[in-house]
């Protein structure tokens, strides 16, 4: 199916089809989202665990791609003076990934938080994006690797002091602004399943296309669409549709809801002029 969607992505069987696939590769000029459907061939993505109770805390105004139950993304480091790979780095065990380029003030005191935490959890190690001060490059199992091409810092939205814990499948199932030990041992905890339970274990509610009237302002939206399209050629105003499309489908975000929308939008079979002057025949009006 994958290679299917590959194909029919790079040679669209279809007018309408083109006009979406060329929309993408606009958009994607400048938007991060649309570069995520240009499809050239990928075998398959991995998973994303939204919702998992195995998530932990999650923290505001860093990267959505890597909030908690994402796969880790890969970066080029350097490690011990030669070049390797982020990814490599992580897996088999819980890694808490820190920016380390702090203060020496700053420094001892996440040693002082990190330090017994290292001891008791024998199954954490400790990755410091450096340079950094030794009191963290001098914690029991840490390792300190360079932000070679600023990918890192650009991929997880670092910034001093900004941890994350990856758990040893190389997903993410927690972040901080500020790390602390016992919010360390919490999310380790919890990824493991310590605080799941019958009770705590919920289904969410199922997300649902909103019909009933939602505008702010319907008069004035309308105005704005029709006035977008005035004097525009129906090339022009197809390529503006295709846009529009996809900037809202990627504004919703959730399948299920896109599906409804697809599903209902697939249901036009004729114009309603045409049906009205239909009518107007009917009843010889």
């Amino acid at each position: 199916m994958n290679s299917t969607r590959a194909t029919d992505f790079i040679t669209p069987k279809s007018r309408v089809s083109r006009l979406f696939r060329d929309s993408v590769l606009e958009l994607a000029e400048q938007y991060p989202f649309a570069r995520r459907l240009v499809n050239s061939g990928r075998l398959s993505l991995p998973c994303r665990y939204d919702g998992s109770p195995l998530n932990g805390h999650e923290a505001e105004g860093l990267p959505l791609e890597l909030r908690p139950g994402s796969p880790a993304k890969d970066a080029p480091i350097g490690l011990a003076g030669r070049r390797a790979w982020l990814l490599n780095q992580l897996g088999e065990r819980f890694v808490l990934l820190l920016d380390g380029r702090v203060d020496s003030a700053r420094a001892e005191a996440l040693r002082a938080e990190l330090a017994p935490l290292l001891e008791e959890r024998a199954d954490l190690d400790l990755l410091v994006v450096g340079p950094a001060p030794h009191a963290l490059t001098e914690l029991p199992r840490s390792r300190q690797v360079e932000d070679v091409e600023n990918l890192i810092g650009e991929r997880y939205g670092l910034g001093a002091g900004i941890a994350y814990l990856i758990r040893p499948d190389q997903h993410v199932t927690a972040r901080w602004h500020a790390v602390t030990a016992a919010a360390v041992g919490e999310a380790m905890d919890r990824a493991l399943g310590a605080y799941l339970a019958p009770s705590t274990v919920q289904e969410a509610p199922m997300p649902r296309l909103e019909l009933n009237p939602n505008f702010t302002d319907p008069d004035a939206f309308y105005a704005a669409l029709t006035e977008l399209h005035r004097e525009r050629s129906e090339a022009e105003s197809e390529r503006i549709n295709a846009r529009l499309i996809l900037l809202l489908a990627n504004h919703i975000g959730d399948q299920q809801v896109l599906e409804e929308a697809l599903a209902i939008a697939g249901q036009a079979t004729t114009q309603p002029s045409e049906r009205l002057e239909s009518a107007k025949d009917s009843t010889g009006r």
